[in-house]
């Protein structure tokens, strides 16, 4: 399967719950955005969207639906995004985008954390 990456301006992009035919995010729970947002406007967005073609210079986003929603809380301009093909299962990417992501351990997480306060870091930062 061949991507492409393109910068979309933000008004181009539609969450994937609207996208003709039915939902092609397997995700379907609301999470909050807030730790999102500060983040990308500190260190801009640093997972592009994946995102199959509308028709009409449009995009649904397959994956990246809460970094949508924060990029229009921030009034973004044009958004990095991996162009998936159409003729492509999205409902099926979303899937295993989301089923094969895999968090940090616990320990990993303190211990990161704690290297960024004794590195000067605050705990808000």
């Amino acid at each position: 399967m061949t991507t492409t990456t393109i910068n979309v301006p933000l008004d181009n992009l539609v969450s994937g719950d609207k996208a003709p035919g039915g939902s092609i995010n397997s995700r379907k729970t609301e999470a909050p955005t807030d730790g999102l947002e500060t983040s990308i406007a500190i260190h801009g967005l640093l997972i592009p969207l994946l995102v199959r073609s509308g028709g009409n210079g449009t995009y649904h986003v397959v994956d990246g639906n809460r970094r949508l929603a924060a990029l229009r809380k921030l009034k973004a301009g044009t958004v990095l995004c991996v162009e998936a093909p159409v003729d492509g299962n999205a409902l099926e990417l979303s899937a295993v985008v989301n089923v094969d992501r895999e968090g940090l351990h616990p320990v990993d997480r303190f211990e990161v954390f704690a290297a960024l306060v004794q590195a000067g870091s605050t705990v808000d930062q």
